[in-house]
């Protein structure tokens, strides 16, 4: 199993029980906008599907959200995950660079 496969469903998890709270701090325009009465969907098997069909190489996608705005239009929302792992000798160079 691959580092970013390891630490993927946790992450997927976090994101599902924090969503709200992300996008109040990330993009607090967009969360003012929806209508949070309504529960987000993970459209997790739709997602999967597009992955699958996707021939542009390899992607890693993590989160399909389908939300619903104030004035009950539906809007899907995207999160990517980015996780870089550094190993101990690029940290030792990086704290000699900084001093």
């Amino acid at each position: 199993m691959s580092k970013a496969t390891e630490y993927d469903s946790p992450l997927k998890e976090a994101w599902r029980i924090y969503f709200h709270s992300f996008m109040r701090l990330c993009f607090p325009k967009v969360e003012r906008a929806i209508k949070w009465s309504r529960p987000p969907e993970f459209l997790d098997k739709e997602l999967r599907k597009i992955v699958r069909e996707a021939e542009s190489g390899k992607k890693f996608l993590d989160l399909l959200i389908k939300v619903w705005l104030r004035d009950d239009s539906e809007e899907w929302i995207l999160l990517q995950k980015f996780i870089r792992f550094i190993t101990a000798d690029v940290l030792d160079a990086m704290r000699r660079l900084n001093g």
